[in-house]
């Protein structure tokens, strides 16, 4: 049975989505310096038409949450308040540098040539303070990929949340279908983990869910998101920071218990 997890801090909600600002349709070219570290097949990058209603869809599960999107989806928005959520969300694209994992690129809108505001580099993730942060979800494709270390696993945006503190991570092993799938996928996920199931539990629901929807459904669709790390259950909705949740739960036995004792202590005195 998974722990229910309790991290310290002050937190102004529990959730932070950012969807990427990106045209409807067509595709854009990411900024990449270093054609050797791309391979050419990824070159471009679709418009994600879904990614706005998925993290809306995540608003309604999770009442305490933050939304970036449109114009206030940028890099500078995230950096400041990415601190301040028990859950990060990523509704974005993701490039992977083969040759060096740290140059990796989260893209939080279409920028042009010469322009990285908005590209989040797995080597900043590393430097960020989210020691207060419980989970980040990659709804990005491949966001789970790297490069393979011997002797340490595999070294990609994962590894970078890692470092920054953030103890579970839910990634992708391919591209993130832009569907509705991915949306109840999603929102499914949410709805358990606000009900309490633990993020292993309530990402497995959220699968079969779909296949409940459709047995038929391509597993492409679905089985493509894992979890990476602790599979605890994260308190949500209580306002409460997550450490002293962690101390209150197991302490109300042990205040119940010290209450009834000096209830009978109190009544034994008056006879």
């Amino acid at each position: 049975m998974a722990a229910s997890r309790g991290r310290s801090g002050p937190r102004r909600f529990d959730l932070l989505a950012l969807a990427g600002a990106y045209p409807d349709g067509g595709t854009y070219t990411p900024v990449a310096g270093s054609e050797g570290g791309f391979p050419l097949q990824h070159a471009e990058r679709p418009a994600r038409r879904y990614a706005e209603q998925e993290v809306a869809r995540i608003r309604k599960r999770i009442s305490r949450s933050y939304v970036l999107k449109g114009e206030t989806a940028t890099k500078e928005n995230f950096i400041r308040s990415s601190s301040d959520a028990g859950i990060l969300h990523f509704a974005v694209h993701f490039r992977l540098n083969s040759l060096n994992p740290l140059d990796s690129e989260l893209h939080f809108s279409a920028t042009g040539p010469g322009e990285g505001e908005n590209v989040l580099y797995a080597r900043e993730v590393r430097d960020l303070k989210l020691n207060h942060t419980d989970l980040a979800v990659l709804s990005a494709c491949n966001s789970m990929t790297g490069q393979l270390r011997r002797g340490e696993g595999l070294d990609g945006l994962c590894r970078s949340f890692f470092y920054a503190g953030v103890p579970s991570v839910v990634a992708t092993l391919w591209p993130v279908p832009d569907s509705e799938w991915t949306v109840h996928l999603v929102d499914r996920f949410y709805q358990h983990l606000a009900g309490g199931m633990d993020l292993r539990g309530a990402l497995r629901r959220a699968k079969q869910d779909l296949l409940d929807d459709d047995p038929l459904i391509d597993p492409y669709d679905w089985a493509n998101f894992i979890l990476v790390g602790r599979p605890d259950t994260i308190a949500l909705g209580t306002g409460v920071p997550r450490g002293l949740m962690g101390l209150l739960i197991p302490g109300i036995p042990l205040v119940l218990l010290v209450g009834y004792l000096l209830t009978v202590r109190r009544r034994l005195r008056t006879k």
